[in-house]
């Protein structure tokens, strides 16, 4: 975009600006476009313009770097005013007040700063792990789906550990590059990075107090940029240790078998029975799952089998008020 006509990028930031206003409108994810579209125009369009910019500002020649790196600086003040504006509309819309969760919307948001940070972590974690390998699915991942990590000692640490230290590897390895080298590139590991981390943002827990522990409809977006990883990284293998070509069906393989998974995965969704049931199965520690299901049986006139599953929502979530009503 740097080297377009300037009434071509006008043209293309009114047209991000407005796309990210009906998508946030939708669903807050689609704010997180602004801020996909202003890092990688830093980490790639503007890289060359900045360093420059860097070498003015070191000589005292404080002009030459604003000049260099104006178009730059236009373009993020653009994207920071749309956001701004977008968060007030959106914010208006809602009354004025944002919402307000339950401990049993987000049970670590409402405990001790340390358990707050290990489970977080750890949840980043299993998100990460959705991604790239989602056999545990879920239509609801409230009340104990996910433990609280409350000690250090707590083996799932290292879990959270080794995120850190791949996510802390990655972006090293694109920084540096980015620091010695002037020419552009156009890495597809910038663009996948941008795409994992940036809109999964607002479902981090960093900025607001989210109304979920873990929900799969914010992975979306970053799947995206792990479709992008993925074939890429496949690549590097193919070139760097000559492995045979034939093995690149395995990529084949690999569309397939999540092609199969979600065909079963929508098979879930054909009725209420069978989500519920889902639920449950995957999801045994989740008084919310047993609670839907015991709705379900009492619609149905299968009161016995209702009770029980009230039962072991209230034995799973002892203050879930809506289970105790519902018994009676």
């Amino acid at each position: 975009m740097s080297e377009r006509h300037p009434t071509i990028q006008v043209f293309l930031l009114t047209s991000v600006g407005m796309l990210t206003g009906v998508a946030t409108l939708c669903k807050e994810n689609g704010i997180t476009v602004l801020g996909v579209c202003g890092l990688i125009d830093l980490s790639i369009h503007s890289r060359h313009s900045l360093k420059t910019a860097g070498v003015y500002l070191f000589k005292s020649e404080y002009s030459n770097a604003l000049n260099c790196c104006k178009s730059f600086l236009m373009r993020s003040l653009y994207l920071l005013s749309s956001l701004v504006l977008i968060v007030y509309v959106r914010i208006v819309i809602q009354g004025g007040e944002l919402p307000n969760f339950l401990d049993e919307d987000n049970p670590a948001s409402f405990s001790s700063p340390l358990t707050k940070l290990l489970s977080y972590n750890y949840i980043y974690f299993v998100n990460t792990l959705l991604l790239f390998m989602p056999s545990r699915l879920s239509y609801d991942w409230q009340m104990g789906s996910i433990q609280l990590v409350h000690e250090l000692s707590d083996e799932r640490n290292l879990c959270s550990l080794l995120l850190w230290v791949v996510l802390f590897c990655l972006i090293l390895r694109l920084s540096y590059p980015w620091i010695t080298s002037n020419s552009v590139s156009h890495n597809p590991l910038i663009y996948s990075l941008v795409l994992l981390i940036v809109p999964f943002i607002p479902s981090s827990n960093i900025f607001l107090r989210v109304g979920f522990v873990l929900a799969e409809r914010v992975l979306y977006l970053p799947s995206i940029g792990l479709c992008i990883c993925i074939p890429f990284g496949f690549v590097l293998l193919l070139n760097k240790f000559k492995i045979p070509r034939i093995f690149s069906l395995s990529i084949f393989m690999i569309v397939i078998l999540f092609s199969l998974k979600t065909y079963q995965r929508n098979r879930v969704w054909l009725s209420r029975e069978s989500l519920f049931v889902s639920g449950i199965r995957d999801m045994p520690n989740n008084a919310k799952m047993h609670y839907n299901y015991a709705n379900f049986l009492r619609d149905n006139s299968r009161s016995s089998e209702a009770i029980s599953h009230y039962r072991q929502a209230v034995g799973l979530w002892p203050s879930h008020a809506s289970s105790h009503n519902n018994l009676g």
